[in-house]
């Protein structure tokens, strides 16, 4: 019988071990995990703010691009073609970071459509129209950047 007892206390001294490892470790991982959740969250606004300076310069770029198209005098047909749809896919290439910039985007677009249809029918009021969006893009744009700048 008092072998019995013994070899009961030892297991109970051991299950109460086991549970308590148990009990610790879990509360380790949990530690551990929120440390590597912590700092995803920390990279994450790193990469957001690379991937708003990336987008807000590659805006900038097509602004300027699209502007140099206005001016057919330098350019041959063929040469605006491939030029508009260059630009073309680098405006359905570009992601927004933020809705922010959605009138922006949606500006561009347009401004590019108004331009290919002055192209293609030589209508001064669809380069008008084109050159009128441009200017909103790049004003909403400038207003954009003006506000991240000064932290509004």
């Amino acid at each position: 019988m008092f072998n019995n007892s013994r070899i009961l206390i030892i297991l109970i001294i051991i299950s109460l071990g086991l549970a308590s490892y148990v009990l610790f470790s879990l509360n380790k991982i949990d530690v551990q995990d929120e440390v590597n959740i912590n700092l995803k969250i920390a990279d994450s606004k790193v990469n957001m703010k690379d991937i708003e300076e990336n987008y807000e310069q590659n805006l900038k770029n097509l602004i300027e691009e699209i502007r140099s198209c206005v001016d057919t005098s330098k350019n041959s047909q063929g040469e605006l073609n491939f030029n508009l749809e260059k630009i073309k896919n680098k405006i359905s290439g570009l992601k927004s970071p933020s809705n922010e910039y959605e009138k922006v985007h949606l500006d561009l677009i347009l401004a590019l459509n108004n331009l290919e249809k002055y192209f293609e029918l030589g209508d001064e009021n669809e380069k008008n129209k084109s050159l009128a969006l441009l200017e909103e893009a790049n004003l909403e744009y400038l207003k954009i950047t003006k506000e991240k700048e000064n932290g509004i």
